[in-house]
Order: C-alpha cells, then sequence, then structure tokens
C-alpha cells in the first residue's frame, strides 16, 4: 500500500496544485464565485423538481399527495431555472434570507436569555 502511496504522489502533487490555484481563483473572482456557486444550486434544485416531478406523475394512483409533490417540483424547477440563469440575482436574495434569518436569531437568543434568568439562581444581570 505504502509502494503505491510512494508511486503515485504525483497525483497528489497535482490535486494539490489544482485546488490551490481554485482557491486563489475564488478568493479574487468574488463574483464568479458567486455565479459559480448560484448555477451549481440551481441545476442541483432544478434535478430535485425534476425528479419530484416525474414522481408525481407516476405515482398518481398510489399516492393521494402527488398534487403536492408535482407543486413542490414545479416550484424547484422555477427556482432553479432562476438561479442558473439569475446567478447574482439569486445569490443577493440568499444573502437576504441569511441576514434575516440571522436577525431573527439574534432576537431568540436575546428573549431566552432574559427569560432564563428566572429560573436561575441569583438572578444575574446582563
Amino acid at each position: 500500500m505504502r509502494t503505491r502511496l510512494y508511486k503515485n504522489w504525483w497525483l497528489l502533487l497535482f490535486k494539490g496544485i489544482l485546488t490551490l490555484l481554485l482557491g486563489i481563483f475564488l478568493l479574487f473572482n468574488p463574483e464568479a464565485t458567486a455565479r459559480l456557486f448560484s448555477v451549481i444550486v440551481g441545476i442541483l434544485i432544478g434535478v430535485s423538481g425534476l425528479f419530484l416531478i416525474s414522481g408525481s406523475v407516476s405515482h398518481m394512483r398510489a399516492n393521494y399527495e402527488w398534487t403536492w409533490w408535482l407543486l413542490e417540483g414545479l416550484v424547484d424547477l422555477l427556482v432553479g431555472i432562476l438561479m442558473i440563469f439569475n446567478p447574482l440575482q439569486a445569490v443577493s436574495v440568499i444573502i437576504i434570507l441569511l441576514a434575516i434569518w440571522v436577525i431573527i436569531m439574534g432576537f431568540i437568543q436575546i428573549i431566552t436569555s432574559i427569560n432564563i434568568q428566572y429560573y436561575m439562581t441569583g438572578n444575574l444581570i446582563l
């Protein structure tokens, strides 16, 4: 096993060089990175939508909730297409949703920390 690893050292070197170049490219090209990310996620969501549509149509008789699968598949397909053809806008929407989530989590943590004081002995002040 060790001999094989030593024999193919150049594959690890090649992978390391490619990874390094990719990292440098992504670091210095954030717009291209955002586009690539959006397109890849859009493809994954679109393929998921196609599978859901296919599954809903092929299981119409066996699954009484096939219409929900179809609706979810159509929404996934639409979102995937939008992400592929409008990658920067898609990333902007994702960032906005992430920011909203972080704000909500901040409020929840503040409220939780205030409410938990009532259960603590000594009532620490924030």
